[in-house]
């Protein structure tokens, strides 16, 4: 990772690895959208206070660096731009109960309820990523789709990884008599571009439990 020369403008395109592996393939890329995104931007360096006016407001702002691009959305592509309603003061976010679940045993079997805060278009369906399927048995809650990104997404990259779309998910660890698992799983609102991360502990089973 380096940073890009802001002295020019520079347009830098990569393939991430779910486009290289179609290449790979021999198919085609199929690019059918495009989006925008503000990741590096630090909003609070604008100064309505500089001495030489208006028109230099935003200095520290345009002199801020920008990384090259990563092709891997927990990296960079996480601040998506979109246009709201006027009347939308804040972006929504998602809320959850807690950080970190923990699936105390196998008869455990934690919801994943998620809420949208600041979001006024209605019943929002969630896109869940489960880092690995391995350690995380997971059923959605009114489920509308379900797709195996194993090795191929942007998100998590393992080779036993999914994604979910429905408004919650019920959670069931895959346990072992020695080991205390650990797994993510990263919330998207589909309509509110929203997005959150939880943590998943699997605790340890013992015998008889």
């Amino acid at each position: 990772m380096g940073y890009i020369n802001n002295d020019a403008i520079t347009v830098s395109a990569v393939l991430t690895k779910y486009g290289r592996l179609k290449l790979s393939q021999g198919q085609g890329l199929g690019i059918t959208k495009y989006a925008f995104f503000d990741d590096e931007i630090d909003y609070n360096l604008y100064n309505t206070g500089n001495d030489n006016g208006s028109e230099f407001f935003d200095e520290s702002i345009v002199k801020l660096p920008l990384l090259e691009p990563v092709p891997d959305h927990n990296v960079q592509l996480r601040y998506p731009l979109k246009t709201l309603d006027e009347t939308v003061f804040s972006m929504p976010t998602i809320l959850v109960t807690s950080p970190t679940i923990t699936v105390l045993n196998s008869q455990h079997r934690p919801v994943l309820a998620p809420q949208t805060l600041g979001w006024t278009g209605g019943t929002e369906t969630y896109r869940f990523e489960i880092s690995d399927t391995n350690i995380i048995n997971a059923v959605g809650i009114d489920q509308v789709a379900q797709e195996d990104t194993s090795g191929t997404t942007g998100g998590y990259q393992t080779q036993n990884s999914l994604a979910i779309h429905a408004s919650g998910l019920e959670i069931a660890g895959v346990h072992d008599t020695t080991t205390q698992k650990t797994a993510f799983i990263k919330i998207y609102g589909l309509s509110s571009d929203a997005y959150t991360d939880v943590t998943v502990i699997i605790n340890k089973q013992s015998t008889g439990s």
